[in-house]
């Protein structure tokens, strides 16, 4: 089985990424966003700089980023929350780049059974997928 398709809450000690997930299902109700970013730290240090103020503030977005998330982990948080009781028109997904343990045929099944998961929820958002290929090997 390929472990980069099962979704799965990762070990936190502090329940930082539990506390962290529960918080963006709440902002996720609280705005319905046009724009949604979801991946890990990439995503989630967008907000760090002008960009995100300048940009996509003004075009009523959400930063779903959790540093350290991989396919997996995304997975679980799209099945379990985050896309409930929104409608956006634009999803940004960056993922994979944390699966250091994985091949790049899994890591890709990931990428792919996210983007399932976010078709079945939201059929008519346009989903963008920026792809990290720092570590492909494209051997394998």
């Amino acid at each position: 089985m390929n472990p980069c398709i099962v979704p799965t809450i990762p070990l936190d000690d502090d329940n930082e990424w539990k506390i962290q997930h529960k918080r963006y299902v709440a902002e996720a109700k609280a705005q319905n966003p046009d724009i949604i970013l979801i991946g890990a730290s990439i995503i989630q240090l967008i907000q760090c700089y002008p960009i995100w103020n300048d940009k996509f503030v003004p075009l009523n977005s959400l930063n779903f980023g959790i540093c350290g998330d991989r396919t997996q982990d995304v997975l679980w948080r799209v099945q379990n929350g985050i896309l409930d009781h929104i409608t956006p028109k634009v999803c940004i997904l960056n993922v994979g780049s944390n699966n250091i343990d994985n091949t790049p045929v899994q890591i890709s099944e990931g990428i792919l059974a996210i983007v399932r998961e976010i078709r079945s929820k939201l059929p008519d958002c346009y989903i963008i997928i920026i792809v990290r290929t720092l570590y492909l090997n494209l051997k394998s």
